[in-house]
């Protein structure tokens, strides 16, 4: 690519820096309300500066921004030209839709989001293409980076507003939203991505269990705590997974091909213990998760042990031991931070209610342990998926088949 945008170092270390911070503060307000007047927010200040910077640019070498920004887009899309074509297709469909929706105003409150982030699409795009500075692999670390980073931070503000003003939105549970899924599923989806970064980017393993032990303990505690029954038990599951993902990735850096070919025999045995968590938790609701994934662990730890023994590799052992007594030393930090808060709210809770019955009625006095393993929690869901099936009946067929508008 002969013409490039960000070709001049000072508009790239510019343009990198307010890309950065858009991106960091997309995923932060997603978790946490950050509104500074009325709708103006962190991320839309830095979008806004992007936006003129690249149109000074435009302005000032039309020629050479116009190329670059086209051969960026197009090369983007090439991979992912089918999903391309029916994103433009379900776009066009909903403003459509429009037309006869009985309220506008709702249908289109949507596309100030979309029209945002397809912008920020727009500037990854042309920040990825860019070669010069950064190759791709270390612009996706970077992503992978802010991501983790937002995730952090919100765990740690979190942290900090309760240790300062005692409660967060909820009295039992941590959330800074009232939608507290939203909120836990951005910590969550920063979390995998850092741990993701690690895994890719750091050889040493030293210095990568720390790191990961660090981001652990800080996060899982607040995910747990915040109360979301989907976050929560998907992050149980995924932390089973990338447990078992690093052992193998240790394998993978530290053993010659011989030893990676037989351990290959080994991979499906984690799988099937994983599957069959879910199936015992289906069919025997009373049993705790947390004794299931004990006993899985356990089996596991004797398998690694077996495999440890069976080759020779004293490096690779130590390493293997390590990684274990890592993630242990996780474990024995996340309860013990879940045990404390789940402790102190509970005296709280009994102590508010001795003393102002008249409000009791309007706390939540359950701790996040009661609300995660609560077997009524879909019941409201089923009432409303039933009022749903029971007005889309009642539509015409053209409705059936079209909807009822963007509304």
């Amino acid at each position: 690519m002969s013409n490039n945008l960000l070709e001049n170092k000072s508009i790239y270390q510019l343009y990198k820096r307010l890309f950065f911070l858009t991106v960091f503060f997309v995923i932060a307000e997603i978790g946490a309300n950050m509104n500074i007047v009325s709708f103006i927010t962190p991320y839309k200040i830095f979008l806004g500066l992007l936006v003129l910077l690249y149109f000074i640019h435009l302005i000032t070498d039309f020629k050479n921004v116009f190329n670059y920004t086209a051969t960026s887009v197009v090369n983007s899309l090439k991979p992912i030209k089918f999903i391309a074509i029916f994103i433009i297709l379900y776009i066009a469909f909903d403003l459509i839709s429009l037309f006869y929706t009985t309220n506008i105003r709702l249908g289109v409150t949507k596309y100030v989001t979309i029209i945002s982030m397809s912008v920020i699409i727009f500037f990854t795009t042309l920040y990825v293409s860019d070669t010069k500075s950064d190759d791709k692999k270390d612009k996706a670390n970077s992503l992978l980076v802010i991501f983790g980073f937002s995730s952090l931070a919100l765990s740690l503000y979190t942290i900090g507003y309760l240790l300062i003003f005692k409660t967060t939105y909820f009295s039992r549970r941590l959330s800074l939203l009232e939608d507290y899924n939203k909120y836990s599923f951005v910590l969550l989806f920063g979390f995998l991505s850092m741990l993701y970064y690690l895994f890719r980017s750091i050889d040493d393993s030293k210095k990568r269990n720390i790191y990961m032990a660090l981001m652990s303990i800080i996060s899982i505690p607040v995910i747990h705590l915040s109360g979301s029954r989907r976050s929560s038990k998907m992050m149980n599951v995924l932390v089973l997974i990338i447990f078992m993902f690093g052992f193998y990735s240790l394998i993978e850096k530290y053993s010659d091909k011989d030893i990676r070919k037989k351990l290959k025999y080994y991979l499906p045995i984690d799988f099937i213990l994983i599957i069959l968590i879910t199936i015992a938790k289906k069919f025997k609701p009373t049993v705790n998760p947390w004794f299931i994934y004990l006993v899985v662990f356990i089996i596991f730890l004797i398998k690694t042990i077996m495999i440890l023994k069976k080759f020779d590799f004293k490096d690779l052992k130590k390493r293997c031991k390590n990684y274990i007594i890592t993630w242990a030393i996780i474990a024995i930090s996340s309860v013990f931070i879940i045990s404390s808060f789940n402790f102190i709210t509970t005296i709280k809770a009994g102590l508010l209610v001795k003393n102002n019955k008249e409000v009791s009625q309007h706390i939540d006095s359950r701790s996040v342990e009661a609300i995660l393993d609560d077997e009524k929690a879909l019941d409201k869901r089923t009432v409303i998926w039933k009022i749903a099936l029971d007005e889309f009946k009642k539509q015409p067929m053209k409705n059936k088949l079209i909807c009822s508008g963007a509304s």
